[in-house]
Formats: C-alpha cells, structure tokens, sequence
C-alpha cells in the first residue's frame, strides 16, 4: 500500500526527484572537501527540478506539491550551508 489517493500521474517525477536531490544535497553538504562539490551538484538540479514540479502541479500535470516544495526547500538549504561553509573557510583570518 503506498498512501496515494488515485492514480499516479507521469508528471509527477520531478518532484520526487528533486526531493531526493535535495536530501542527498543537505546531507553531503555536512561532509568536508568532497561533499562541498556534491551539494552543490546535487542542490541545484534539486532546486530546478522542484521549481518544474511546482509548476506541474499548478497545471495540473501533478497531483502532488509536497515532494517538490521539499526539494526546493532542502537545495536552497543545501546551497545556504554551502556559502556559509565559504565564507567561513575562505574569508575568516
């Protein structure tokens, strides 16, 4: 049982690819050297990905908004984190 009330809709893989993206982004944004990179790689297809969902969603090509508002949520963090990280390591004396 997956918890979906109707059908699924074949629009509706950006979202859930862009909520994946942006776990994956937030996660490796933790992990130093090599992860600064994967965030990065990953947070902004995350973001894209989310926005084209959302906008699925307003067309009614999507039945869910949730996975692709996450996905936004969880790049655009990821990418935050990353500048901070920047800032941090590269201006501080």
């Amino acid at each position: 049982m997956t918890g979906r009330s109707g059908p699924r809709l074949p629009g509706e893989a950006a979202g859930e690819w862009a909520l994946t993206l942006g776990v994956v982004a937030l996660v490796s944004s933790f992990v130093p050297m090599i992860g600064e990179i994967v965030a990065v790689l990953t947070a902004l297809p995350a973001i894209t990905l989310g926005a084209v969902g959302v906008r699925r969603y307003e067309t009614r090509q999507s039945s869910r908004l949730l996975p692709a508002v996450a996905g936004v949520a969880l790049g655009v963090l990821a990418m935050m984190m990353m500048m901070f990280v920047l800032v941090a390591t590269r201006f501080s004396p």
